[in-house]
C-alpha cells in the first residue's frame, strides 16, 4: 500500500513539475543572409515597428513590399559599408535617446541608406532648364486645362430667405454680394465673401455645374436648391480651355524630373550592391506568404 501511495505521489510530483517548466522558446528564423551577416524575424519586426505599424494588421502584399525595403536597406548599408562609407557623430547623435538596441541597429541602417543614396548621386542629380522645357513640350496633354468659372455663393437653409436675399441682390450694388455671404451665408466660405474658388466642368454637383457655366460674368443665378440648402450663385471670373504656361509649371517639372532621375539612381544603386555581395533570402520563413512585386519578376 504505500509503495502505491508513494507511486501516486511521485507521478503527482512530476505532473505539476511539468505545468511549471518554461514554455518552449519561439524560434526566431532567418530570412536572409548579406556576406554572412544573418537577418531574422524579429529584425523586420523591429522594422515594421519602427514605421509605427502593426504586422499583424497589414496585408501579405503590403508586408512584402515593407520587407523589399528592408533587404535593400541591407544590403545597400552593407554595401556602403564595404566601401568605406559610415555614419557621421552628427547623424548618430539623433539615436542617443533610444533605448532599444534592435531598433536603434534598424535606425542606423535607415540613416546610412539615406546618407549613401544622397552622397552617391547629388552630383548625378541635376536638372537642365533645356530638360524641363522637352518635358513641356511632349507632355502638353498634362497641362491643358479646360474651361473654369471662379464662383461666389450664399447658401441658406430656407428657400424664402433666399428668395429674399436675391431679390435684395437685384436691387444693391455688386459688392454687396460679398456683404451679405458674410452676415447670412452658412457654408464655410461665407466669411471670405462667399469665394468658393475656381472651378473646371466635372468638379461640382451638375445640378450646380449647369447654373454656374450658364451664368456671364457678374450675372446673379435663379435660387438653386441641393442637399445642403438654398444657393444663389454669382461668376466673377471665366477662363477658356487653355495650354498652363511653361513659367507656371516649371518649378513641378523639375521636382517630377528629380524625383524620376534619383528613382532610377537608387534602383541602380540596389543592383550594384546586390551583384558586388552575396546573399540569400529565406522566402519560406517569412511570417505572411510573400508575393513578388514587378521588380522581382
Amino acid at each position: 500500500m504505500k509503495k502505491i501511495l508513494l507511486s501516486i505521489l511521485t507521478l503527482f510530483i512530476f505532473l505539476q513539475c511539468s505545468k511549471t517548466e518554461s514554455p518552449q522558446k519561439i524560434e526566431d528564423k532567418a530570412i536572409f543572409e548579406i556576406e554572412n551577416e544573418i537577418f531574422r524575424q524579429s529584425d523586420l519586426r523591429s522594422y515594421i515597428d519602427m514605421m509605427r505599424l502593426e504586422l499583424s494588421e497589414q496585408k501579405p502584399l503590403i508586408l512584402s513590399r515593407i520587407f523589399d525595403r528592408f533587404f535593400e536597406t541591407a544590403i545597400v548599408c552593407k554595401y556602403a559599408l564595404s566601401q568605406g562609407y559610415n555614419i557621421s557623430g552628427e547623424s548618430l547623435k539623433e539615436l542617443e535617446e533610444e533605448k532599444n538596441e534592435k531598433i536603434r541597429r534598424i535606425k542606423e541602417m535607415d540613416i546610412l541608406y539615406e546618407n549613401f543614396l544622397m552622397e552617391m548621386t547629388k552630383s548625378k542629380v541635376s536638372i537642365s532648364k533645356e530638360e524641363i522645357e522637352e518635358y513641356y513640350k511632349t507632355h502638353e496633354e498634362e497641362f491643358k486645362r479646360g474651361e473654369s468659372v471662379r464662383v461666389y455663393q450664399i447658401l441658406v437653409p430656407s428657400e424664402s430667405e433666399a428668395l429674399e436675399i436675391l431679390s435684395l441682390l437685384k436691387k444693391s450694388p455688386p459688392q454687396q454680394f460679398e456683404q451679405i455671404a458674410k452676415e447670412k451665408s452658412i457654408s464655410p466660405e461665407g466669411s471670405r465673401g462667399g469665394d468658393m474658388g475656381y472651378f473646371q466642368r466635372g468638379e461640382l454637383p451638375l445640378e450646380i455645374e449647369d447654373v454656374v457655366f450658364s451664368l456671364k460674368v457678374g450675372e446673379l443665378s435663379p435660387v438653386v436648391k441641393s442637399s445642403f440648402g438654398y444657393h444663389i450663385f454669382k461668376v466673377v471670373e471665366k477662363k477658356g480651355a487653355r495650354l498652363l504656361p511653361l513659367k507656371d509649371v516649371e518649378k513641378s517639372i523639375a521636382e517630377n524630373l528629380l524625383y524620376q532621375k534619383r528613382d532610377a539612381l537608387e534602383k541602380e544603386l540596389i543592383n550594384t550592391a546586390k551583384n558586388s555581395l552575396k546573399w540569400k533570402i529565406y522566402f519560406e520563413n517569412l511570417p505572411f506568404n510573400y508575393i513578388k512585386g514587378e521588380e522581382n519578376e
